[in-house]
Order: C-alpha cells, then sequence, then structure tokens
C-alpha cells in the first residue's frame, strides 16, 4: 500500500493493497484529516479492503498483479495530484503527534527540491536483530520493542520520481539520477506486519520467491538481491538456505558486518555453534562496537563451555551500552554457569529494570545447554533461577532431568 502526504496546501495518501481488510482501516484512519488525497491501487483483493478504504474518502483504482510491486507503485505516484508524496504500507500509521512537524516540513520552501529518508519501527515480539526497546514516546508502540529500516518515504511529486526493482522496490535510483538531495527524517513510521508470523510467511513467501527470481535475471552475485533474499529466507526460517546466501554475500563483500552475522545466526539456529562462533567472532572484529554480534559471540562461548570468556566479552559490551538488555540477560547467565552467584544477583536487579522475562530467558539457555550436554553449566543455571525465584513449570523439569543425567539425587524443597 502506498500513502502520499502531499504539499503545503495539498497532501495526498496514495496505497497500493490486496486484501488487507484487518489492516487498512487503522492506516488510514491514522491520516483522515490531515491529508489532502488518499490514493489506493488495489491489486485484485477478495475482501472489504477497497469498501473501507472508500469509508475514508480514498480514490481506488485497480490495477492486475504483474508480480512487480514497484509496477503498482507507480500506478498510484501517477494518479497523485498533489506536490508532496508520503508512502506507507497498510499495517503502518503515522502518529498524531508527528502531523504539524511533518506539515512544517514540507511547507517549506527552500525544500522543494528534496527528498527524505525516514526511520520505520518495525514492532517485533521476540528479539530480533538491531532490536531497539519501546520508550513509551509513542502510545502506537508494541510489542517488545522494534528494529530500524530505512528508505526514502517523503518526496516531491514529480513524474521523474519512480519506483525501480520487482520486489523491495525504492525511489532512490531515480533521485539519484535526478540530483535530488536526500536527507534524514526523524519522524518514524510506524509499522506492525512484524507481529504476526502468518502475515510474515504469507507475505515473505511471495517476497521470497519473487526475489529469487529477481536474482537469476541479476546475476547470482549481486549484493543486494542476495542481502534481501538472505533475510527473506531467515524470517522464513529456511536457515539452511539463508546460510547459502550469507556465504555468497561475504565472499561479494568479505567486510559486511551483516553478511558475517547472518552467518552466524543461521549456524546458531542450526545448531553448529562452532561455525556461528567463528562468524560473530568475524563480525565483531569488523565492528567492535556492534551490539547484537557481540551478544552472540558470548553466548556461543558459553555454549562451547567458556563462561568466564564469555563474561568478560559482555563486561566489555556493557561499558559501552550499561543497560543493553540482551548484554544483561546474557551475563546474569554467564555468571551463574560460572559460579559466579553474587555477581550473577547483582544483574538480575538491572535486568528488572527491563521489561524481559528472565525466567524464560535462563530457562531457553538451559535448554540450548543442554542440547549441547554441558549439563554442569545448565544445573548451575537452572538452581540459581530457582533460588532467585526466576523459574516456569518446566524450570524445575529441566532441573531434574540434569541431575538425573549427572547421577544426582534429587532435591527435595517444603
Amino acid at each position: 500500500m502506498l500513502l502520499y502526504h502531499l504539499s503545503p496546501s495539498h497532501r495526498t495518501c496514495g496505497t497500493k493493497s490486496k486484501n488487507s481488510e484487518k489492516k487498512i482501516g487503522k492506516c488510514l484512519e491514522s491520516l483522515a484529516g490531515w491529508v489532502d488525497e488518499i490514493i489506493v491501487v488495489d491489486t485484485g483483493s477478495t475482501d472489504r479492503t477497497k469498501k473501507i478504504a472508500r469509508v475514508f474518502g480514498a480514490k481506488v483504482y485497480d490495477f492486475p498483479w504483474t508480480n512487480n510491486f514497484s509496477d503498482a507503485r507507480n500506478v498510484s505516484l501517477s494518479k497523485a495530484t498533489c506536490s508532496w508524496i508520503l508512502v506507507l504500507d497498510a499495517d503502518e500509521v503515522i502518529s498524531s503527534v508527528d502531523y504539524n512537524p511533518l506539515k512544517e516540513l514540507v511547507r517549506n520552501p527552500s525544500n522543494r527540491k528534496v527528498a527524505y529518508s525516514i526511520i520505520t519501527r518495525n514492532y517485533v515480539g521476540p528479539v530480533s536483530v538491531n532490536w531497539n526497546p519501546n520508550d513509551g514516546k509513542y502510545r502506537e508502540e508494541a510489542g517488545s520493542g522494534w528494529f530500524p529500516s530505512e528508505k526514502v518515504r517523503l518526496f516531491p511529486n514529480d513524474n521523474r520520481i519512480r519506483f525501480e526493482k520487482p520486489v523491495h522496490e525504492m525511489v532512490e535510483y531515480s533521485l539519484l539520477r535526478m540530483g535530488t538531495e536526500i536527507r534524514k527524517c526523524d519522524i518514524p513510521i510506524h509499522h506492525y506486519g512484524k507481529l504476526s508470523k502468518a502475515d510474515i510467511r504469507a507475505k515473505g513467501e511471495e517476497y521470497y520467491q519473487l526475489g529469487k527470481k529477481k536474482l537469476s535475471e541479476q546475476g547470482k552475485y549481486d549484493a543486494n538481491a542476495l542481502f534481501e533474499l538472505a533475510v527473506q529466507a531467515s524470517e522464513l526460517e529456511k536457515y539452511d538456505e539463508a546460510l547459502e546466501y550469507w556465504k555468497k554475500l561475504a565472499l561479494v563483500n568479505p567486510d559486511m558486518v551483516k553478511a558475517h552475522h547472518g552467518i552466524g545466526t543461521s549456524c546458531f539456529q542450526m545448531g553448529k555453534y562452532g561455525e556461528a562462533l567463528d562468524a560473530f567472532k568475524k563480525a565483531v572484529q569488523l565492528d567492535p562496537g556492534s551490539k547484537d554480534p557481540n551478544v552472540m559471540y558470548a553466548t556461543c562461548e558459553l555454549l562451547m563451555g567458556n563462561a568466564e570468556t564469555a563474561i568478560r566479552h559482555l563486561e566489555g559490551l556493557l561499558k559501552k551500552a550499561p543497560m543493553f538488555p540482551l548484554a544483561l540477560l546474557a551475563i546474569t547467565a554467564a555468571c551463574f554457569c560460572a559460579g559466579r552467584k553474587k555477581e550473577g544477583i547483582e544483574y538480575i536487579r538491572k535486568v528488572q529494570n527491563t521489561q524481559f522475562s528472565l525466567a524464560h530467558y535462563l530457562k531457553d539457555i538451559a535448554k540450548l545447554l543442554i542440547t549441547v550436554k554441558r549439563f554442569d553449566y545448565a544445573v548451575s543455571l537452572l538452581e540459581a533461577a530457582t533460588e532467585t525465584k526466576n523459574t516456569l513449570n518446566e524450570t524445575h523439569q529441566l532441573l531434574a532431568e540434569c541431575n538425573q543425567m549427572l547421577g544426582k539425587e534429587p532435591e527435595f524443597r517444603d
């Protein structure tokens, strides 16, 4: 779905959508009253998408699906009559607190030959790569937090500006050819499409197949196509396929941190912790300040039986980012595994200032430790979880299983 916000005096919303009845209302409601034009280009809906769009005053156009997202988006652009365009998807909104700042931005005459790159807050349930905790700034926040993505969303209405690429379509290419200045805009877009596994799989599979076609057309070592496919395969939990794309990307660009992080993540999900350790180590060497690769590197060290190494590494990260939740969780577990219970308890107090459930985290790490037969670490971790009352029903079951593996008699508590 495209959304257009147009001009100092005229603002338009335009959208490309299909079967979006559960999402489009919230999106268009966030725009009603402050945009002058809403455009919806429908690619074959069989539900109430078009009817709902018309309720919000949208101009609705039909366009047959061509297996090319740019084609549909460009139809929307061609229907816009106002001077500025803002692009949104059906599962995205703009916060009402940002209406006036956006209006001021496009009212400034000096900005008429400028396009704006906007950060999208992709809200997620479980923690993901580049995760940021919600901070309460927006009532539109959802899930456990969000990860950022960025692209041009706000630009003048100019028939030379068009979307390109059949999947992960962008206007940046035409803007660069025109010599248009691209500035960063600090007003976010709120995206909810990553909160539903069903939505991810439905939309992701379509993107994935189109991405494969694109890669075959552009050459098997096209970096952008490889990256997009690797990300899509990961989201679809096709980790073996994702691993191949990440490895090819690392060959094309050996110094790309995301490629090595992707290799590590795929290996980790497949239980190849030694290979994951090597990949995360490479990512950390390339970017010592990167938070996610550092935490995953330390987690792999823990699974390899090196709790003290994990602690030292996480202590270094926490000096730079003292309240990074994932590092706090990981070092809590590592301290308990290393027998440093007092320090582990101190970190528990810090974890309690985050929104994370320590009980779930400790249980999940214990299960991983059991899979790699680090029963001593698992027992230390589960006993600490029990003593600090960070337990679930599964915690006690796992502890009993570990003690049995180690030939220990179960302890009975009143």
